[in-house]
């Protein structure tokens, strides 16, 4: 006994007007162009397939699973028709049950038309089927039911005629290529991607999706969303349609898709003074990472963007002398992807000209300073010396016109602060030798 496939395959056509099935054959693609392909399990469509109008032609062979009379209904949303041959080729093919208008799911004596006469047919033997739904709307359905000669008369069927009995055409046609492959909603880590249905005799069962070369995902929809893509990389994708009878499409088309930069740099580190003077500040810092590169250091002063670099370091002028200010950068990227800011920097511009001092307020001097420094105060308090990253180099107790020995210090920038009823912090620059 021959082996069935336990399925069968169909075609559809897609936006057709009309409910009646000539509005299906008379149309000028009818039968070679469908708009799309498939397999069933059973001689059954569920109800409510499609919210479009349509048409479909299911075709392909039933197997006898014994021998005597056999008895067909067909139920079908709009009009539907049964078509049997007497041998398994097209040539013999008659319409033994049809409806002309429409039934409810699973009607099968609305009209005397929808049931056969008795059919012979022999065990084992293949008999070509066809069967044609020509859908306006919602609300459509499709059922073939039989009695087989074991279930003896009645007015329905027994069962929906089941894949056990049917299978397709004989099948060695690949699918057509799919066609119009697009992307879509593509950001940094996936994208959207949908075709055209590929066409084949019989029925496409599956999507091939393949990424740069390789096989990515399966899928029965002509869509799919691509999951776990770096962002700012470039991949080719394509895809292949697989009938039932694993026969494989040619390629796609080879579709670029280019994710975009989401990824915004690391911040800028260890933001110091490496220089100062009375309305000037030099500036650096270690540079960001990227995953594509660095564009620009946005420079904020006071809250407020003062200007951007390229480099790792700047020089802003026309600052006011005795005044504080504060600072921190932030890195940006090409794609407009910007940094955490860097630390905060607050700097504190005094300028003392030479060994004067000012006892009516608090400063420090000289400045640039090369062994002794000095504190223009009439009270004793704490002085302390910090570097740029904040590290304590020196604590001592101040008294007045009593200098602190800073010779030991590396030429360089440091903070100075003096703790008194309240606290003064300083920027001094320390020389290698007296001036």
């Amino acid at each position: 006994t021959p082996a069935c496939s336990g399925y069968i395959g169909y075609e559809e056509w897609m936006d057709i007007v009309g409910w009646k099935v000539s509005d299906l054959t008379s149309q000028p693609h009818y039968p070679d162009n469908p708009d799309g392909s498939g397999v069933l399990d059973s001689l059954l469509i569920p109800s409510n397939y499609s919210d479009k109008a349509y048409g479909l032609k299911i075709s392909g062979s039933i197997l006898a699973p014994e021998t005597g009379t056999y008895y067909f209904w067909i139920a079908s949303d709009n009009a539907g028709e049964l078509w049997l041959s007497s041998d398994n080729t097209t040539m013999r093919k008659l319409k033994v049950a049809y409806n002309d208008t429409w039934t409810s799911y699973l009607e099968w004596n609305k009209s005397a038309s929808q049931k056969s006469v008795g059919i012979s047919m022999l065990q084992g033997k293949k008999y070509y089927v066809e069967v044609l739904l020509k859908a306006d709307d919602s609300g459509d359905h499709l059922a073939v039911g039989w009695r087989k000669p074991s279930d003896g008369e009645g007015d329905e069927p027994v069962e929906i005629v089941p894949g056990s009995a049917l299978t397709p055409l004989m099948d060695n046609e690949a699918p057509s290529a799919p066609t119009n492959f697009i992307a879509s909603e593509i950001n940094g880590n996936s994208c959207r991607l949908s075709w055209y249905a590929a066409s084949d005799n019989v029925g496409v069962v599956e999507y091939e999706v393949y990424r740069d070369g390789e096989i990515d995902t399966t899928v029965w929809t002509t869509y799919v969303t691509i999951e776990d893509l770096e962002n700012a990389h470039e991949y080719v994708f394509t895809v292949k349609a697989r009938d039932a009878a694993g026969n494989v499409s040619e390629d796609s088309e080879h579709l670029f898709v280019e994710t975009p930069d989401i990824e915004a740099p690391s911040a800028p580190t260890n933001l110091a003074v490496v220089n100062i003077a009375e309305t000037r500040v030099d500036l650096n810092w270690n540079a960001s990472y990227d995953n594509v590169g660095v564009l620009a250091y946005d420079i904020y002063m006071n809250a407020e963007l003062e200007t951007s670099v390229s480099d790792t370091s700047i020089t802003i002028d026309g600052l006011e002398s005795n005044s504080s200010y504060e600072f921190w950068i932030s890195a940006r990227d090409e794609a407009g992807n910007v940094s955490d800011r860097s630390n905060t920097l607050t700097i504190t511009l005094t300028y003392v000209d030479g060994t004067e001092k000012m006892r009516n307020k608090v400063c420090v001097y000289p400045n640039p300073v090369s062994d002794k420094l000095y504190v223009s105060h009439h009270k004793s308090g704490k002085l302390k010396i910090y570097n740029l990253y904040g590290q304590l180099l020196i604590q001592t107790d101040y008294f007045p016109d009593t200098p602190t020995d800073v010779s030991a210090l590396e030429a360089g920038s440091y903070f100075v602060r003096f703790e008194e009823e309240d606290a003064r912090v300083f920027l001094i620059v320390k020389n290698n030798s007296s001036l």
